[in-house]
């Protein structure tokens, strides 16, 4: 018989595994491989007046450009951080803040996938029903969309790079 009432109603919400990869993120191992961006807009992007939506957007395909991508062991999906400003809730390239470990809409995503999702916020631009924010808004999201292709890209291409090195040993 068991001591300890609440071990015994403890409900377990992440396998053996997960939790072993979350004790070692809490612990800061993912941390230390962590780096400050050593990238930024392009002199032309920053020479003109832009909006938080435009550089928001931008910023975002910088990073997808640009940021290191790694491989975690353990981990079941590729992409996590690696610029330190992610760690304290940061956009790098524009240091305000953002919201991490929350996608809105997560099911949507997974039922129509990006293509889909493009293909609303496309017709919502050609509806001609916006004001200005509104199409600069939908603009970003379609930027953003084309950042996170490049960061599939990125990661599929460093994923053949890995399977061609583990192969050759």
């Amino acid at each position: 018989m068991s001591m300890n009432i609440l071990s015994d109603r403890t409900v377990r919400r992440l396998s053996a595994e997960t939790a072993r990869l979350a004790s070692r993120y809490i612990a800061g191992e993912m941390g230390k491989g962590m780096s400050d961006e050593e990238f930024s807009f392009s002199r032309e992007f920053q020479a003109e007046e832009k909006s938080q939506t435009a550089l928001y957007a931008e910023a975002i395909m910088v990073i997808a450009e640009n940021a290191p991508v790694r491989f975690v062991a353990g981990e079941r999906l590729a992409g996590a951080a690696t610029l330190r400003k992610a760690l304290k809730h940061l956009v790098p390239v524009i240091g305000v803040g953002s919201i991490s470990h929350t996608t809105l809409g997560f099911e949507k995503a997974l039922k129509i996938g990006a293509s889909g999702i493009r293909r609303e916020i496309q017709g919502k631009l050609d509806s001609r029903t916006l004001d200005g924010q509104g199409a600069e808004l939908l603009n970003a999201m379609l930027k953003c969309l084309d950042a996170f292709n490049i960061w599939c890209e990125r990661y599929r291409h460093a994923a053949e790079e890995l399977a061609l090195e583990s192969s050759e040993l």
